[in-house]
């Protein structure tokens, strides 16, 4: 989710092949795509992705809780935290409260990475 909607819809579309194209121009446009993918998510399109797993936890959380969630993520927004803190947290409620779709997101899966 952290990645650009608009270029996961694409993807799919050149996949499905609705305008029968040739291999080689499925291959020139699927090369640009996966490059951009390559690149990392922008700060914002992150907070959109965990801002979004954050409410998988709303009923679970008390009020003090989601407060103080929501400063680290203002601070992240801000750069003066690194994401792994956020990520850690999502982790480690994903774990605490089994939601086994938050536990599924890729980007917990990049938790040692910078």
């Amino acid at each position: 989710m952290a990645l650009a909607p608009a270029r996961q819809k694409e993807i799919g579309q050149i996949i499905a092949n609705h305008q029968k194209l040739e291999m080689t121009d499925i291959y020139e446009k699927m090369h640009g795509l996966v490059e951009s993918i390559n690149e990392a998510p922008s700060r914002g399109a992150v907070v959109k992705a965990i801002s979004h797993m954050f409410g998988y936890f709303r009923e679970d959380l008390t009020v003090e809780e989601k407060r103080n969630f929501m400063e680290i993520l203002s601070k992240y927004r801000e750069g003066s935290l690194q994401l792994q803190e956020l990520l850690r947290q999502m982790t480690d409620w994903a774990w605490l409260f089994q939601k086994n779709y938050i536990q599924a997101q890729s980007i917990l899966s990049g938790l040692g990475e910078d």
